[in-house]
């Protein structure tokens, strides 16, 4: 398994690519943290939801420091900067610096808020499922999705993702169970899903509607 995915990586790895390693690594482990909060605390699912609203303030503190002429702010959003630009994509640097981070505790924060039981298992699902797709399909995608989906993911990505995240997912769940929802999800981190003509972010979409088939499944 090694040598195949060594032979199908780039050659050499560009600026961007090592952000988006170290993004999605901050990401899985992060994304874990949380998983592991939830499964021992899942009644103080709104401390999830508080993480997300203090990083919504920070973030449009750093994007209004910009313009502030007061020499500490600028000194803070220096220093800020500097370390979002290590994980960083720069449009989102520029738009809602540090989105990835606030988006995964708003969805996390959300399906613990719906899915009590289910949500740890979701988060999971979410932390690997979402990173290795992502990883894989920028360091070897070389098929891209049509129709339904998002052209710029990957099927290679889809698929490791999928792998995966069923792993992983087969530690707290059955494993026909982990399979089941960890395939719907990454379907909907795949797909072109909008609301109104506005993309939704896949941390949100991707949690929800795993927890949404495990529960499903635990009912039938």
């Amino acid at each position: 398994v090694a040598a195949f995915v060594k032979s199908k990586l780039k050659e050499k790895l560009t600026t961007e690519d090592m952000v988006e390693i170290r993004r999605q690594a901050v990401h899985a482990l992060t994304g874990l943290a949380i998983a592991v909060f939830i499964w021992s605390y899942p009644s103080l699912w709104y401390v999830v939801l508080a993480v997300a609203m203090a990083g919504m303030a920070l973030s449009y503190s750093i994007k209004k420091a910009a313009s502030a002429k007061n020499r500490v702010i600028r000194k803070f959003r220096k220093i800020a900067v500097a370390l979002l630009k290590l994980v960083e994509r720069k449009g989102e640097l520029q738009r809602f610096p540090g989105k990835g981070a606030v988006m995964l505790f708003l969805g996390a924060g959300i399906t613990a808020a719906v899915f009590r039981k289910e949500a740890a298992a979701a988060i999971v699902i979410l932390a690997v499922g979402d990173s290795v797709s992502h990883l894989a399909g920028r360091l070897f995608g070389r098929i891209r999705h049509k129709w339904i989906f998002a052209e710029e993911k990957m099927i290679e990505g889809s698929v490791s993702g999928f792998v995966y995240a069923s792993v992983a997912a087969s530690i707290l769940l059955p494993v026909w169970t982990a399979v089941a929802a960890a395939a719907a999800a990454m379907t909907v981190e795949a797909a072109k899903v909008r609301i109104l003509g506005k993309k939704i972010d896949d941390n949100l979409t991707v949690p929800v509607v795993a927890a949404a088939v495990i529960w499903a499944l635990r009912l039938v």
